[in-house]
């Protein structure tokens, strides 16, 4: 999955590095030892496996996931073992893959709006688009 962003702030200490970007008015933040030549301000293509993509039902408190954020739910396709969600983000299509018996846990319908979250070592940065 892909989806553009742009870099809002960059901190770093050593070799870690957190990059801020903006996308869709949300910010999301991604955390790694290794950054392209990024500044603030620049156009960036931002990634994350469907695997990593964890959703939520209902839920309320506080998390540890830097990057919370609310989906509709557009497709479910449940197979024998695993689940995969289509997800609508303002626009943007996002994918979660779970196994069939966390989805079922769920008790999630189509069109639902639910609740999306990404590790921020889970971010990456797939390209930079301008510089």
């Amino acid at each position: 999955m892909k989806f553009k962003a742009k870099v809002t702030s960059i901190k770093n200490h050593k070799s870690l590095h957190i990059v801020e970007f903006e996308a869709k008015d949300t910010k999301f933040l991604m955390m790694s030892l290794e950054v392209p030549t990024l500044k603030k301000g620049v156009e960036v293509e931002l990634g994350v496996k469907p695997t990593s993509l964890i959703v939520a039902k209902n839920f309320s408190g506080a998390i540890s996931l830097s990057n919370r954020f609310k989906v509709v739910v557009k497709k479910i396709n449940l197979g024998e073992l695993l689940c995969s969600l289509k997800l609508d983000f303002r626009g943007i299509e996002f994918e979660s893959i779970m196994t069939k018996e966390a989805f079922m846990s769920l008790h999630v319908e189509e069109n639902e709006e639910i609740e999306a979250f990404i590790k921020a070592s889970e971010l990456f940065v797939r390209g930079v688009l301008n510089d």
